[in-house]
């Protein structure tokens, strides 16, 4: 992984065994909050992106749009409510945050409420993304 890709609190995977947050970020190395609460330094090298999966969107509070009752679609929808906006017509209206899972690619597309997408790979692309949008941290349920 490189430095700049990363932001205080994203999610790594430390020499593919623990999930853990980052802390701080230098040129080479992150600092880290291992498992039992201490800090340790790792080199870039040594830490991993964790890949998003459909377990990790539920974690991160986005709902199934396939386990609502009143839903219809067989396509892999997630969505989480991301905060009001104002629209064209001066309503105030909620914002989803709306990820389509691409079983062909294995990739997820984050998809805004004007139809632009952008493909998502990893757990702490989805967290940079969803602060640049939101100004909030994407948070565990």
């Amino acid at each position: 992984m490189k430095a700049n890709e990363l932001r205080v609190t994203n999610f790594v995977q430390f020499k593919n065994l623990n999930i853990v947050p980052v802390i701080f970020i230098g040129y080479d190395s992150v600092v880290l909050i291992t498992p039992n609460g201490a800090t340790m330094t790792a080199k870039l090298d040594e830490i991993n992106p964790i890949p998003i999966t459909e377990e990790w969107l539920i974690k991160f509070g986005f709902t199934d749009y396939r386990t609502l009752p009143y839903k219809t679609t067989k396509k892999a929808f997630y969505d989480i409510k991301a905060g009001v906006y104002l629209d064209y017509s001066g309503k105030y209206r909620n914002t989803k945050f709306r990820i389509l899972y691409i079983p062909k690619t294995n990739t997820f597309r984050v998809v805004s409420p004007a139809n632009n997408s952008i493909t998502l790979r990893y757990i702490h692309q989805l967290q940079n993304l969803y602060y640049a949008l939101t100004e909030k941290e994407l948070e565990m349920k």
